[in-house]
């Protein structure tokens, strides 16, 4: 996986944006190298620029008298010709991976051989990356080797719910206190938050020059995520899915998220979100295609001691298509458990 510099920290936005590994140092450090999708930036700007110098040419050469009028043709060919390669040369089609398709999860193709035992015993929205390395230490001893998959499972589960509860402000514990799974609004089929937006149902990801848009069967929701380098709304009402802009990062796409509604998070009984929550993902395809990596990582200064980073994989799935879903109260969550894929 890419060493994409955290979100928190000493890391300024700026510094986030363009991968800085050495960000979050105290010492002083030298300047970082210039990734490939910046120098086509920054070609672009200079091609832009010579276009600009010689429209300034074909102003000086038209307005001379008509004699002349042959003199501004060359300039104008250069002028078309560089604004013609500037626009060749957009980061937008040539750096971004391609995200597209259907990804679905081990609940929804539980018998796709790709799946490792990894995704059995840690994945999805409550996976961090501390239970995940506690896993596979777990794995990579010896001990384990008689340890039946659901005793495994068990332990690793217990360790990751401890971990994110003490992780938890007195504010999110009071908060917490006193639920009651029957006061789920999901059991009034009212959708879940964006924590749980996409639940262990599929998604399909669309590819536009200027935004992605992120389709979940959970709910029938939809989302954009704007890459057109615009910053995030100035209106500050807040929804279900957030404001969500993004940018690439070799073979990654960041997303930045805020503007969120709270929320049940489910991370555990009665514990919520605050209206400060801001979400980073980062969507990264494996090297042979099969396999889409979200990381996503949960700031709430209201909820959370500190950030929260979760991990979750999903597989490509051609042959699939979304459905449309209809919530039912019988199934936590408002859907069956397993569906035939």
């Amino acid at each position: 996986m890419q060493n994409i510099i955290r979100p928190y920290g000493r890391c300024s936005r700026q510094q986030f944006r363009v991968r800085v590994n050495h960000c979050a140092s105290e010492s002083s450090t030298p300047p970082p190298r210039v990734s490939r999708a910046h120098g086509i930036v920054r070609a672009g700007q200079h091609i832009a620029g010579s276009a600009i110098l010689g429209a300034h040419r074909i102003k000086w050469a038209c307005a001379r008298p008509r004699w002349a009028l042959a003199g501004c043709l060359p300039a104008l060919l250069i002028l078309l010709c560089s604004a013609h390669i500037a626009h060749a040369l957009a980061p937008v089609d040539q750096a971004r991976p391609d995200l597209q398709g259907i990804w679905v999860t081990r609940e929804t193709m539980p018998q796709d051989p790709r799946w490792k035992i990894e995704d059995f015993l840690c994945n999805g929205a409550f996976c961090s990356l501390s239970q995940r390395d506690y896993m596979r230490a777990i794995l990579a001893d010896p001990n384990s080797d008689s340890a039946s998959l659901k005793d495994l499972s068990v332990k690793i589960r217990a360790y990751g719910k401890k971990y994110i509860e003490d992780l938890f402000t007195v504010a999110e514990r009071r908060t917490s206190q006193g639920f009651e799974q029957r006061n789920d609004p999901v059991n009034k089929c009212v959708p879940t938050g964006f924590n749980f937006a996409a639940g262990p149902l599929p998604i399909e990801i669309k590819q536009f020059k200027d935004h992605v848009a992120i389709h979940y069967e959970f709910w029938n929701s939809e989302r954009i995520v704007y890459t057109d380098g615009r910053e995030h709304a100035s209106s500050h009402k807040l929804s279900r899915l957030g404001d969500s802009i993004g940018w690439y990062d070799g073979n990654t796409l960041i997303v930045e998220t805020i503007g969120i509604e709270p929320h049940l998070t489910y991370w555990a009984d009665g514990a919520r979100s605050s209206p400060r929550l801001r979400v980073y993902e980062h969507f990264t395809r494996s090297e042979d295609g099969s396999r889409l990596q979200i990381e996503k990582t949960v700031v709430d200064p209201i909820m959370l001691k500190r950030p929260l980073t979760t991990v979750e994989s999903r597989v490509y799935a051609p042959g699939v298509s979304l459905m449309e879903f209809h919530c039912d109260t019988r199934y936590e969550h408002g859907f069956q458990p397993l569906k035939t894929p």
